[in-house]
């Protein structure tokens, strides 16, 4: 008996001594991130994190492409998927259709996050059905990066902001040279760094207000013979085919084109391409104004956690100024003020242009149809793809025809 109480006095003594949360395992928390290349700055926010508490244990996996799609599709129905993911904007549509995404109206209410701290393309862009269902993790734009030593080789200006898309054209003709196998530019068929901005700039849109696809419209066909012009007529570009075997972006790096309109997330890499010798500049204008498309991903919640409150705590410290900070090492972090610290690392750069696009409104949140979202935005680049490369426009009709079957199809 004896005995016995003097165990009970230890484990009460070692209880006061320690607390109850030595004796008790901390809550672990799991988060699948889509897109490994941002690993350094977001294992630096959960390690932050891990360090600042002993209550709950973060830890975290990265996957890409369809690794992450074919995990979550079966991990979520199933209920087992991770409590948190970060997700683009067709994932968010389709998980969230299928509530599989948290509600977390409560926390932007009750002022846990503030969403007045984050860019408005991006809280668009995820607003599904009137609902935002995660906090803006980063966002992205477009612009148009340039090689100074092709423009100073052959004694042209640098192009400038928002420049007329006659005057661009004139210059990716001047620039090109095709014994030297150089071009003056590249016109990819890609959505959101190529053709996308140039139909948003010109007034158009990819969905109409009743949903469907709109990228046949008069003012869509035009953007596309004016693009498919530089290639076919101007001979300005490579062509799509001469593309897929190498790419604009390898092009622009190994100094075989003087333009090349890219996102945010390739300016590392471009840097370390060319150094100095690297510009960038806002898009050309087709319109008024000129515009760059704009994505952004989430920290969400998903409905598969076993501990909602704990997941909660954590995505509140992911929204925070503090964390989001972290990421600025290879994002533009979402939070207010903190995409000036990615502007920091490319001192004496051009890189401020990605930020002056969301700030001067220049930016659009690229627009996903709610119905089968990447296979409609695949069936979107194909269409693109087979303009670009005949230059004939009238075969939008049939292509938008297909995708707007699908999309009455599922109403």
């Amino acid at each position: 008996m004896k005995k016995l109480f003097a165990s009970a006095l230890v484990l009460a003594l070692m209880v006061c001594t320690l607390g109850p949360a030595a004796l008790a395992a901390p809550t672990e928390i799991e988060i699948l991130c889509w897109m490994s290349e941002q690993e350094t700055g977001i294992s630096a926010q959960i390690e932050a994190f891990n360090e600042s508490q002993d209550e709950i244990e973060v830890v975290v996996s990265y996957m890409t492409g369809n690794a992450f799609s074919d995990s979550l599709s079966i991990s979520l129905p199933a209920g087992s998927a991770p409590d948190i993911i970060s997700m683009n904007v067709p994932y968010d549509i389709d998980f969230s259709s299928k509530g599989y995404i948290m509600d977390i109206s409560d926390m932007f209410e009750d002022g846990t996050i503030d969403l007045s701290k984050y860019p408005q393309s991006a809280i668009t862009a995820h607003t599904i059905d009137g609902v935002l269902h995660g906090v803006p993790r980063d966002y992205d734009s477009i612009a148009m990066f340039y090689n100074k030593a092709l423009f100073d080789a052959k004694g042209l200006p640098y192009p400038t902001d928002g420049m007329p898309w006659d005057e661009f054209v004139k210059l990716a003709v001047q620039l090109t040279d095709a014994d030297a196998g150089i071009y003056g530019t590249d016109v990819a068929f890609a959505t959101n760094t190529s053709v996308l901005n140039y139909i948003f700039s010109a007034g158009g849109s990819t969905f109409d207000e009743t949903g469907h696809c709109a990228i046949n419209s008069d003012i869509a066909k035009d953007v596309l013979k004016k693009l498919s012009d530089v290639i076919n007529v101007h001979g300005a570009s490579p062509t799509i085919d001469q593309q897929t075997e190498l790419s604009g972006a390898n092009r622009f790096m190994n100094g075989t084109e003087a333009m090349h309109s890219d996102g945010s997330w390739n300016y590392e890499i471009f840097y370390e391409a060319l150094g100095d010798d690297l510009g960038v500049c806002v898009l050309p204008s087709m319109g008024e104004t000129p515009c760059s498309m704009s994505n952004s991903l989430i920290w969400a919640i998903t409905t598969s956690t076993k501990n909602p409150e704990a997941a909660r705590k954590v995505l509140a410290y992911l929204a925070s100024y503090e964390a989001q900070a972290l990421t600025a090492v290879s994002v533009i972090p979402a939070y207010e003020g903190t995409d000036e610290m990615w502007v920091a690392n490319y001192e004496g750069t051009d890189a401020q242009v990605f930020i002056d696009n969301i700030r001067l409104g220049y930016a659009r949140p690229l627009q996903y149809s709610k119905v089968s979202a990447n296979e409609i935005n695949t069936m979107i680049k194909s269409a693109f793809s087979e303009v670009l490369t005949t230059g004939d426009v009238s075969l939008l009709d049939a292509h938008v025809e297909k995708i707007n079957a699908i999309i009455d199809g599922a109403e």
